[in-house]
């Protein structure tokens, strides 16, 4: 009984090995097969011949070796470009590939698409954003960035995506920014476009603590800072506590409210009728003599003066609560 075993085991082992043996034989006397297909997609820049057709050779060197050869440049990612079977086999034989051994599954024409992707405006947009945000352009907490914004999706070749801003100190300024952005395709691809940033941008402001009256004389306890977004105030609102100290109110003001150049002055410091000294100064000659205002006026604006010896009506500039001095 176990020699009988023995028999059927070897027996069968003998089998196996001869299918093995003539499979190989008949594999090695068709060849080379090779079938083309009809339509084709490529995603590098050099269509081979492997990646439009099936190959099946005895040796893996053979398939690589003819999987390989190129057999010419990719079209325009999204184009097609059209392949004759008797261009491909003149490949082969400029490649030194023995005809004689290859079995070719052609149709007379291939067709081969380069492949591409579709990207949306809408992730164009999100993939900015996460850039900006990524490198830092206003990593600040008085500029907030409220929306991306790009015209249309673009069309691109199948590949690793990346996303390139320009860093600029111009993108300082109030309002919305135009961004170039360079979107890149692996190493050879690049796309230039143009995003639209709005952004809300803050500020401390100069703002009323309480209600002020007309002509009351602003003090540190009368206004506080706060942030405020720029967009939604005057341009000449006031963002310095100590351009307003000392000043007055042009008009009565509420609370809350934020201070801008014109709601504040300086409060005159000659009067009307006030007795003063007119300075008159050419080259080296310097002449004196009294006078009396006709208006007020606050340090530097121009007021009316009647010279007191002369009678002579005059303009001088405001020097001090004492002092005028002529201009020439």
């Amino acid at each position: 009984m176990i020699a009988r075993f023995k028999f059927y085991k070897n027996f069968w082992t003998f089998q196996i090995l001869f299918c093995l043996f003539c499979m190989d034989v008949v594999a090695s006397s068709q060849g080379t097969q090779i079938k083309i297909l009809s339509r084709s997609e490529v995603n590098q820049e050099t269509i081979r011949l492997g990646a439009i057709s099936e190959i099946q050779s005895h040796t893996w060197e053979e398939t690589k070796k003819i999987g390989d050869i190129s057999i010419g440049p990719a079209p325009i990612f999204g184009r097609i470009r059209n392949i004759r079977k008797i261009d491909i086999i003149e490949k082969l034989r400029q490649n030194r590939i023995d005809l004689s051994n290859l079995q070719i599954e052609s149709p007379e024409e291939i067709k081969v698409i380069r492949s591409f992707v579709k990207i949306s405006k809408e992730e164009i947009e999100k993939n900015v954003l996460s850039e900006i945000k990524r490198v830092g352009l206003w990593d600040d907490e008085y500029i907030k960035i409220k929306k991306v914004q790009v015209g249309n999706g673009v069309t691109l070749p199948k590949g690793s995506i990346t996303y390139q801003i320009e860093l600029s100190q111009k993108y300082n300024s109030k309002g919305p920014v135009l961004l170039p952005v360079t979107i890149k395709v692996g190493e050879h691809f690049e796309k230039e476009i143009t995003a639209t940033v709005y952004r809300e941008i803050f500020a401390d402001v100069v703002v009323t603590k309480n209600s002020l009256r007309r002509y009351q004389t602003i003090s540190k306890n009368d206004i506080h800072l706060k942030k405020m977004d720029m967009s939604k105030i005057s341009s000449n609102i006031i963002l310095d506590c100590n351009e307003v100290l000392g000043k007055r109110t042009k008009r009565a003001i509420y609370p809350k409210t934020a201070l801008r150049a014109d709601l504040v002055e300086w409060p005159p410091i000659i009067r009307r009728n006030d007795i003063v000294t007119i300075i008159a100064e050419i080259g080296n000659l310097r002449v004196t003599t009294v006078g009396e205002a006709q208006e007020r006026g606050r340090k530097g604006e121009r007021i009316k003066v009647i010279n007191t010896d002369s009678g002579e009506k005059i303009y001088a500039r405001v020097v001090d609560i004492k002092t005028v001095r002529i201009d020439f």
